[in-house]
């Protein structure tokens, strides 16, 4: 592998920086929604000849990695060879490593048969799901976006010839469709209280995780002893299950707001002329069916006023359909706390996962519970923490191990100031 210096086509990039910004972070008066990415067309257009080569001179090519001009980023240029395809990568460079997902990546696909030009990936985001997608359509093109797995727009018309694609600059693109997508939701917000809230309740979370028991069905009651949830039996030394964890998170809000704990027995009411049908109802006191998501609810109305327990629900997300007490497929997590934490920044989340379950009858039950802390750093990238029980649990893990189940969400605002509760020292109990 080499590295080597490219300087070309400056008057080029000259001229669409003034057009569509400076591409390298700093946004020009004409950009408005398009996010900033970073580009490499000086880079592209040297390399033209090697884009519409033939494929076996494609394939021949060595691993380069190349210095881009005017800064100090490099780009590395690879060729794979799969299947019925090969392909030419320009990667863009983070953390001295080169992803194939890193932001401004793009991945050039042609058919190993003719060699026609299939389609263009280029990374909008450094997130393996966060995309556009590009394909040959007559003298035009047309393109897809996805944000974290999920097709936010699919054929949007791309007025530009499919080979001038490759050659642009990525804020041209950008701009050409600019009256057809909402690029703002690509954009990263400021770095502003409401971000900074929930990234330092995430981080003092994390930092208590290490230390935190472990007892399945436990919680601390409102006055910090440990309980059983069930019949609210003493739990001796304690610990938490996944609701007693998410209770002891909440707990440090409200213990600011009244100096107390909440209690376990109003946590566990049941509003049943809420949610439910009449066959569920039946089985109320043997299978609880609907704990996870009265749980959670309850949790968000005690430390936010009170009120009807639906108030906290997260019921609104374009491009998605709430299902009443189920909430949204599982699968569509990463995207919708992206959403979240991009449109309503200042909120931490309550997860109560759902699915249908047994079979005399089958009924939807809601069996696990988890606090989700989305936001964007100070450099703008997202982040999603998953919290469970003792555990941090990536978002994708966690989403994989509940690939068929639905999630449902409820809000809760991320304080000022936050301070977990602190853990009672073990009683000691006599032989």
């Amino acid at each position: 592998m080499k590295t080597i210096s490219v300087v070309s086509l400056v008057m080029l990039f000259s001229a669409f920086s003034a057009a569509f910004g400076d591409m390298y972070g700093n946004p020009g008066s004409a950009v408005n929604a398009e996010p900033v990415i970073p580009e490499h067309v000086e880079i592209r257009k040297a390399y033209a000849g090697l884009i519409f080569a033939p494929m076996n001179e494609v394939l021949e090519f060595p691993e380069t990695t190349v210095v881009q001009p005017f800064t100090d980023n490099r780009v590395r240029i690879q060729t794979r060879k799969q299947q019925d395809s090969f392909y030419l990568l320009f990667t863009n460079e983070e953390d001295f490593k080169f992803p194939l997902y890193s932001q401004g990546s793009y991945i050039i696909k042609r058919n190993i048969h003719d060699g026609s030009f299939v389609q263009v990936k280029i990374f909008i985001r450094s997130d393996p799901g966060s995309f556009v997608r590009i394909f040959p359509q007559g003298d035009r093109s047309s393109m897809d976006l996805y944000l974290y797995g999920y097709p936010v727009y699919r054929n949007v018309n791309l007025p530009l010839p499919f080979e001038s694609v490759l050659s642009l600059p990525v804020a041209f693109i950008l701009k050409s469709t600019a009256q057809s997508l909402d690029w703002s939701l690509i954009t990263s917000p400021p770095f502003f209280l409401g971000q900074q809230r929930v990234k330092n309740m995430a981080d003092a979370v994390r930092a208590f995780l290490p230390g935190l028991p472990d007892l399945e069905d436990g919680a601390m009651d409102f006055d910090g002893s440990f309980r059983l949830i069930e019949d609210l039996s003493d739990a001796g030394p304690g610990g938490f299950n996944c609701s007693g964890f998410a209770k002891w998170v909440v707990d440090g809000l409200y213990y600011e707001q009244h100096g107390t704990y909440m209690s376990i027995e109003e946590l566990k009411k049941k509003p049943v002329h809420i949610r439910g049908n009449r066959w569920s109802n039946r089985f109320e006191d043997e299978r609880d069916p609907y704990f996870g998501l009265d749980w959670t609810r309850n949790l968000a109305a005690a430390v936010q006023g009170g009120g009807p327990p639906e108030n906290w629900d997260i019921r609104d997300i374009p491009y998605f359909q709430y299902i009443e007490d189920m909430g949204y497929p599982m699968d569509h997590l990463p995207f919708i706390l992206y959403y979240l934490a991009h449109e309503k920044p200042g909120y931490f989340y309550l997860a109560s996962i759902n699915s249908e379950y047994g079979n005399e009858p089958m009924l939807r039950q809601h069996f696990h519970v988890a606090v989700f802390f989305p936001y964007f750093d100070e450099n703008g990238e997202f982040h999603a923490a998953v919290m469970e029980r003792n555990m941090d649990t990536p978002v994708d893990q966690f989403v994989q191990r509940y690939p068929d189940d639905y999630i449902h969400l409820v809000q809760i605002k991320a304080p000022k100031i936050f301070n977990p509760p602190e853990i009672p020292l073990q009683r000691q109990h006599e032989p």
